[in-house]
C-alpha cells in the first residue's frame, strides 16, 4: 500500500512538473476569437479580403521582439459568420517546410467564427509566448454556405513573411494582431530568417508591353474604356488626351478597362507591373484597388485584385501595382475594374493620361515616357464635293387604273408607253431628215 501511495505522489510530482515546463515553452490559455474592430498592429498598408479554397494553404513566418499573450489572424467569413479554418503555431526551424513538418505548439479549427475578427492563441503572464520566430499555418477551409472563408492580406512587413501554399510570396503580409507583454516595443518585430526562393524567369525589358500601350490620346481612346456597369462614377470623357473621371460620393466608385478589345492581351507572367500617369484632385483620398480579368481568373472577383495608395499630390504622379503578389495572375489579361478609390465623401475629377504595362517595377519607374511613339493619327476625312441641287417635286397626278394595277403586281404599261413614245419619236426624225433631203435636190 504504501509503495503504491509512493508511485502515485511520484506520478503527480511529475505531471506538475510536465504541465510546468509546457507552459513554460508558451502553451496557450486559450483558444480565442478578438473582435474586429481591434486595430491591425503587426501588418503591411491597405488590404484586400484573400479567399481560401478547400485544399490550400497560407504561412506566416513571423519574428516577435518580444514576450507575447496574444497573436491572431485577422478573417473574413463574407459577412456570414459560417465556415471553419484550422490555425497551427509552429516554432520556427530552419526555413518553413521544416518548420511545418514538425508538431505544432497548438492547433485548433475554428467553426462559425465571427466576420473578420482574430483567430488565434491566448498565452498567460506566467507563460507568455517567447520573443523569437514563429510560423503560423492556415488550413483546411470549408464552407458549405459558399460564400468562403479566408484573412486579410496586406502589403509587405518587415515583422513577417507570406507563403501560399509553401512558396514564399515577396508582396503580401497577413493581417495580425498581436499583444505584447508589458506593452508594444517600439519596433515590435525581431529579425527574421531570409528565405531561399527561386523566383525564375524575370522580364527584365526596359520598355512596356508593345500590344497594349494605352494611351488617352490614342485615336482608338474611347474604346479603352466602357461606362457599362460603371458605379458610383458620373461623367466620363476624353479631352486633351486625357480621361476625365468624375467620382461622386459612394463607396468603391469604379469603373471597367478594356484590354482586349483594342489591344493585345497582356501577358500576365511577363508583365505583372502596371504603370499609371495619373493626376488626383485635392482632397481626394489615397487608397484605390483593380480587380483584374484574365484567361486563367474570371473577375472581378474575391481573389483577384491588388491594393494600392496615390501619392498625396495634386501633379501629375505615376501610379505603380504591381500584380506579381497576387497568385491569381495569370494568363492573359482581357479587361480589369478601377476602383479609382475605396470610398468617397465628396465629388473628384480625376484624369489619367496612359496605363502601361513592365516586367518589373524598376523598368516601370525608369522608363521615360516622351520616348514613345506618337499615337497614329486620325486621318482627315475625304472632302464631300458639293451636291447638285435637288430639283423641286412637283405635284403628281392621281394614279390611273392601270398605274394602281402595276402596284399590285399587274403588266408595267407605264414602260410600254415610254418605248412606244420613243420610237414615235425616231421615226419622226427620220421623217424630218428624208424631207430635207428632198428639199436640197
Amino acid at each position: 500500500m504504501k509503495s503504491k501511495l509512493i508511485v502515485i505522489i511520484a506520478f503527480i510530482i511529475a505531471s506538475i512538473m510536465a504541465v510546468t515546463m509546457v507552459s513554460a515553452s508558451g502553451t496557450p490559455k486559450e483558444i480565442v476569437t478578438k473582435d474586429s474592430e481591434l486595430e491591425p498592429n503587426f501588418s503591411g498598408e491597405n488590404n484586400s479580403a484573400y479567399p481560401l479554397n478547400e485544399g490550400e494553404t497560407v504561412g506566416i513566418q513571423f519574428s516577435l521582439a518580444a514576450d507575447a499573450l496574444y497573436v491572431g489572424v485577422g478573417c473574413p467569413s463574407w459577412s456570414n459568420d459560417i465556415g471553419e479554418l484550422t490555425v497551427s503555431l509552429y516554432a520556427f526551424d530552419t526555413d518553413y517546410a521544416t518548420s511545418v513538418s514538425k508538431d505544432p505548439i497548438v492547433k485548433h479549427t475554428f467553426v462559425d467564427y465571427q466576420d473578420n475578427s482574430y483567430i488565434g492563441f491566448e498565452f498567460t503572464e506566467a507563460a507568455p509566448l517567447k520573443a523569437g520566430e514563429y510560423v503560423i499555418e492556415l488550413s483546411d477551409a470549408f464552407d458549405e454556405s459558399g460564400s468562403g472563408v479566408g484573412l486579410w492580406s496586406h502589403k509587405t512587413y518587415p515583422g513577417q513573411f507570406f507563403y501560399e501554399d509553401g512558396v514564399y510570396n515577396k508582396g503580401l503580409s497577413a493581417r495580425m494582431y498581436v499583444e505584447f507583454k508589458g506593452g508594444t516595443p517600439e519596433v515590435p518585430y525581431g529579425n527574421l530568417t531570409p528565405v531561399k526562393s527561386d523566383n525564375g524567369e524575370v522580364n527584365t525589358d526596359p520598355n512596356p508591353f508593345e500590344g497594349a500601350l494605352m494611351r488617352f490620346s490614342d485615336p482608338s481612346a474611347e474604346f479603352y474604356y466602357t461606362e457599362q456597369d460603371k458605379f458610383g462614377i458620373g461623367d466620363m470623357y476624353i479631352e486633351d488626351g486625357k480621361l476625365f473621371v468624375q467620382v461622386m460620393p459612394s463607396h468603391d466608385p469604379q469603373f471597367n478597362i478594356l484590354v482586349s478589345d483594342m489591344l493585345e492581351m497582356v501577358p500576365c507572367d511577363q508583365y505583372p507591373i502596371m504603370r499609371i500617369g495619373l493626376k488626383k484632385p485635392e482632397g481626394a483620398p489615397t487608397g484605390a484597388e483593380i480587380f483584374f480579368n484574365t484567361t486563367e481568373f474570371g473577375g472581378p472577383a474575391a481573389g483577384g485584385s491588388v491594393t494600392f495608395n496615390y501619392q498625396d499630390t495634386t501633379e501629375w504622379q505615376d501610379v505603380i501595382v504591381d500584380f506579381s503578389s497576387n497568385k491569381n495572375w495569370k494568363g492573359d489579361l482581357l479587361s480589369f475594374r478601377f476602383d479609382i478609390l475605396q470610398s468617397s465623401e465628396d465629388e473628384f475629377l480625376f484624369e489619367i493620361a496612359y496605363i502601361l504595362f513592365f516586367g518589373t517595377e524598376e523598368a516601370a519607374r525608369n522608363f521615360d515616357v516622351s520616348t514613345l511613339p506618337e499615337p497614329t493619327p486620325t486621318p482627315e476625312p475625304t472632302a464631300t464635293p458639293e451636291r447638285t441641287p435637288t430639283p423641286e417635286k412637283t405635284e403628281s397626278p392621281s394614279p390611273t387604273e392601270t398605274e394602281k394595277e402595276t402596284e399590285e403586281g399587274g403588266q408595267n404599261t407605264g414602260m410600254i408607253i415610254a418605248i412606244v413614245g420613243v420610237s414615235v419619236l425616231v421615226v419622226a426624225g427620220v421623217a424630218v431628215v428624208f424631207i430635207a433631203k428632198k428639199k436640197n435636190s
